[in-house]
């Protein structure tokens, strides 16, 4: 079976045009990618990636998805100097560039030919929901391709996902054959009320429930209970096994604990197990995430992690510390140093560790990053620090190189806002921070769309002349969402990603 990572990542790969409406009209996509290694005296090629496009598609290394029609992997020969054929895919759309198929192939070097490898194919609703997606290698015994698993999708009217049902394929019946299946279920406001896990049993022909999440939310879409439960076949009841708590400040808007509980089946309660606290600046910027465990009916402390911000409210470093309870204070473990250009953008990320002897952070690696004007990443370089109390690189240390073309959306600019709108960090870790900048002061909606189209989180702006807000995304997967800013009828529109 395939990641279901990948599958919930495909569910519905092109809702982020539809939820942009107007954007700029010109772009810059993605067209090749050079991997380096240090061989001890400079960052060498390994192997090389090229993609081209054709009409108004494209991608970025912040993109769900690289809209290419083929793309090409070449593996570096050193001792002659080129590259030579690695890997190939190809990749075809309907109309309104949802993805169709993705076919994948390997270099023979026998025959001097691509050989067909996998393939994946796509079908989707009138709403552009994703409905089908089946993928297939091929078989070279019968020179045909040969079914895998198939992934079946079902929306309500709200085009909220409400099952996902993995099959896989059966050779000797020549049919699909049911795996496993997710049901959805929401509120009147669209928010996800429960998740139910089952399981295909092929014996009694029929589905058997499995495990079980069920949510609860806030007024403002905040969610304040995730309740997990298992089926307990023997009893043919649902039993409960974990629960995790989100608790709000004034108004709901900011995050100030998660409660991580576990059901005790003895006693029938809940029992405390670990909680997260945070706390904040005057306007809104984590400060710290102290992290406590239940022992002996109290909180103990166990870690905490320590944010320092720039004038800009940029981060610039991050602190993990660990409780010492025989001194009953915080010791530093390790940290992270960050810079930034004038576009909120990493320019490097220093990973350094706490020495207890000299009471200082030791330097250890590095990462550096470079950008084009429209903030898109042009070069990664890693090195490492030297005892010598210097920067060098090593064996272990990679360069990634990335190179664009600017090309034409084909869709009318639109800011009618006139307001500049920045989302960071991303990925986020259980904050996520919103700037907002208008000429004009009025109100705006201001929504998260995860990328099957569901509103994860909706409110109202005021006084967008100076808009800033600290939203908690702790109770997101990790993965790629979508932040829409809607006022007068026009939208701005950012991605951003979730790391959990």
């Amino acid at each position: 079976m395939q990641s279901k990572t990948l599958r919930h990542l495909l569910t519905s790969l092109f809702t982020f045009s539809a939820l942009i409406g107007n954007a700029q009209s010109n772009s810059s996509r993605l067209v090749a990618i050079t991997h380096c290694t240090n061989d001890g005296a400079y960052y060498a090629p390994t192997d090389s990636n090229t993609m081209s496009y054709s009409g108004t598609r494209g991608g970025d290394l912040k993109s769900a998805i690289l809209a290419f029609d083929i793309s090409y992997q070449w593996t570096y020969n050193s001792g002659m100097n080129t590259y030579g054929n690695n890997a190939q895919t190809t990749r075809t759309y309907d109309n309104n560039n949802n993805l169709l198929s993705s076919t994948a192939h390997t270099w023979n070097a026998i025959s001097s030919a691509w050989d067909n490898s996998t393939r994946e194919l796509y079908t989707y609703d009138n709403n552009n929901n994703l409905l089908t997606h089946v993928s297939q290698m091929w078989d070279i015994n019968v020179s045909n391709w040969r079914n895998m698993t198939k992934v079946i999708n079902t929306y309500n009217s709200g085009n909220g996902i409400t099952s996902v049902i993995n099959q896989n394929w059966g050779p000797s019946s020549s049919s699909w054959i049911n795996y496993d299946k997710y049901i959805y279920a929401y509120d009147s406001l669209n928010n996800l009320n429960s998740k139910m896990y089952q399981s295909w049993n092929q014996g009694g022909n029929s589905w058997a429930n499995q495990n079980l999440h069920m949510y609860s939310y806030t007024a403002n879409k905040k969610m304040t209970n995730d309740i997990y439960q298992v089926w307990d076949a023997m009893n043919n009841n649902w039993q409960n096994s974990t629960k995790k708590v989100w608790n709000y400040g004034t108004g709901n808007t900011t995050l100030f604990a998660e409660l991580d509980q576990y059901w005790n089946t003895i006693s029938s309660n809940w029992n405390n197990q670990q909680q997260m606290l945070y706390t904040y600046d005057t306007l809104g910027h984590m400060l710290n995430k102290v992290t406590q465990n239940w022992i002996n009916n109290d909180w103990m402390n166990y870690s905490n992690m320590v944010n320092t911000y720039d004038s800009t409210f940029n981060v610039t470093l991050k602190e993990q510390q660990t409780w010492d309870t025989s001194s009953v204070a915080w010791l530093n473990v390790s940290a992270n140093a960050y810079t930034y250009d004038a576009n909120k953008n990493v320019l490097s990320n220093i990973s350094e560790i706490w020495d207890a002897n000299i009471s200082a952070y030791d330097n250890t690696t590095r990462i550096q990053y470079a950008y084009n004007g429209l903030s898109q990443m042009t070069l990664l370089t890693t090195d490492t620090w030297n005892p010598g109390a210097f920067w060098e690189a090593t064996t272990t240390d990679i360069q990634n190189r990335y190179y664009y073309e600017n090309y034409a959306t084909g869709i009318t600019a639109l800011n009618a806002l006139n307001a500049a709108l920045s989302v960071y960090p991303s990925p986020a870790q259980g904050q996520l921070y919103i700037d907002l900048k208008a000429e004009n002061n009025g109100t705006a909606v201001i929504t998260i769309y995860d990328l099957q189209g569901r509103i994860m989180n909706q409110w109202t702006a005021n006084n967008t002349g100076n808009y800033h807000s600290t939203i908690s995304v702790s109770s997101l997967p990790s993965g790629n969402y979508i932040i829409k800013v809607a006022g007068n009828g026009n939208n701005i529109v950012k991605q951003f990603s979730v790391l959990n």
